[in-house]
């Protein structure tokens, strides 16, 4: 069953609220991962995704920087943050 308190369970039901377009769900199941798992990027990406789909720009660039910290190497979000990502839309 569902764990509010494993960060794995939080980065799946924010997928899953992300497909089935529940955005606001997926940013606070993702925020809560986020905080489990100090050391993992993955939520960090997740948000600032999100945050660049929805147009919030200072909010993707600080969920970028977030998760460049746990990660250096992670591509997706050094692009966000240099601006050369293109946004999914």
């Amino acid at each position: 069953s569902d764990d509010p308190r494993n960060a794995e369970v939080l980065l799946r039901l924010g997928l899953a609220r992300a497909l089935d377009g529940d955005d606001s769900g997926a940013e606070a199941a993702w925020l809560d991962a986020e905080r489990l798992a100090p050391s993992s990027a993955a939520a960090s990406v997740n948000l600032a995704t999100l945050y660049e789909r929805e147009g919030r720009t200072v909010d993707a660039r600080a969920a970028a920087r977030r998760a460049l910290r746990r990660d250096p190497g992670n591509t997706v979000a050094a692009e966000i943050l240099d601006g050369t990502r293109e946004p999914d839309r």
